[in-house]
């Protein structure tokens, strides 16, 4: 999965209530995100629990940032509400 100098970015894992997503980002050169998430693989044991796996995850963007691959874009938060409630909001997003 190729990403490109300059393409905008976020970064998802898990599901439902542990959904996360970081970013957005903008990538700083060319890189190949399949062989960097290969390389991170390949650190954890066979025996890595699935909590384990999460926490890499959960790594994989400061991973990308303090390799220089990435960079953090400011952007605009807007939170529409929840359970069914409007509770229109903004934050300044630091990802």
């Amino acid at each position: 999965m190729l990403i490109r100098k300059g393409e905008i970015i976020s970064i998802a894992s898990g599901a439902f209530e542990g959904f996360e997503t970081s970013g957005p980002f903008v990538a700083e050169q060319d890189f190949d995100f399949s062989d960097f998430v290969d390389e991170a693989r390949a650190t954890l044991p066979e025996s890595a629990s699935r909590l384990d796996v999460q926490d890499l995850m959960d790594a994989i963007p400061d991973q990308l940032l303090k390799r220089g691959l990435i960079a953090k874009v400011p952007c605009r938060n807007l939170h529409l509400g929840a359970f069914g409630d409007w509770d229109l909001q903004e934050t300044l997003g630091d990802h």
